[in-house]
């Protein structure tokens, strides 16, 4: 949490109702990320990433089925806003959802979340990218401490120690033995 606020960089807040209601929001939502990996390794370890993913996404459009219906949009939307809701659909968050819930099975729920992490990172990355944001100083440490977090949180496999070698051993009974 210290790299993303470094990252993002926290200016003076006003600190009101709007500001508690944000945070209290983004910490549930963190809250309930966590527990839905965790429910999809126990529940779904055995099951296929993309029946999950498929499942879930099924799921989350039954969901917005009424609320989409009760609010109507004044007008068909274009062709250019179609195929942007598709790509954002199939190519973002079903993929998306695929890869995360291989990763569920592969490395549990605490590594697969993780790449949360990133997403300020490459927030930052794409606005510097596309929009010319400033890069500054703040930049670099906050990504260094969000990459540090992902690193100490995944746990990386420790260098293995060294198995003395049973194959050269000489197996013949040892003559103090006397059992």
């Amino acid at each position: 949490m210290i790299g993303v606020a470094v990252l993002v960089g926290l200016g003076p807040l006003h600190f009101d109702g709007a500001l508690i209601l944000a945070s209290a929001a983004s910490l549930l939502a963190a809250l309930f990320y966590a527990l839905g990996g965790r429910y999809a390794k126990v529940r779904f370890s055995g099951t296929h990433p993309l029946v999950t993913a498929t499942g879930q996404q099924l799921g989350a459009a039954t969901l917005l089925l009424v609320p989409s219906m009760a609010l109507p949009p004044h007008h068909a939307p274009g062709r250019t806003v179609v195929l942007s809701a598709l790509t954002l659909a199939l190519a973002c968050t079903a993929l998306g959802y695929c890869l995360f819930y291989r990763l569920v099975n592969r490395v549990g729920p605490t590594g697969a979340l993780s790449v949360t992490f990133l997403v300020p990172v490459f927030g930052l990355l794409w606005g510097a990218a596309f929009l010319n944001e400033h890069l500054g100083w703040s930049s670099a440490l906050g990504l260094a401490l969000v990459l540090g977090a992902v690193l100490l949180v995944t746990d990386l496999p420790q260098q293995p120690t060294r198995q003395p070698d049973v194959s050269s051993r000489d197996h013949s009974p040892d003559p103090a033995d006397t059992r």
